[in-house]
């Protein structure tokens, strides 16, 4: 299953959009906001917890589904926080490097 997974990431990343959804510039996020982000928060309660809005990383469409990874940048050197979107709802987060 991880195999899979990482593969998709991987499929996803070469053919993601160009991150013309940027983040303001300084906005670095801490694992204290990490920790605010509850399932199944609606997209603008995750951007209120995290700061700012995060950097599209992948889109995908299957069906009439749409799911959104969304990036953001920690404050420490190599911390990144994903948090996946469908329907307007977080509803998985992960983060590494905090």
């Amino acid at each position: 299953m991880r195999a899979l997974f990482v593969s998709a990431l991987a499929l996803a990343a070469s053919t993601a959009p160009a991150f013309a959804e940027a983040p303001p510039p300084g906005c670095k996020v801490t694992l204290e906001n990490f920790a605010r982000v509850k399932i199944p928060y609606a997209r603008p309660h995750v951007y209120t917890a995290m700061g700012c809005q995060g950097t599209v990383f992948v889109e995908s469409m299957t069906g009439n589904v749409k799911t959104t990874i969304e990036q953001w940048q920690g404050e420490k050197l190599g911390s990144i926080v994903h948090i996946t979107f469908q329907r307007g709802q977080a509803i998985s987060k992960s983060q590494a490097g905090f």
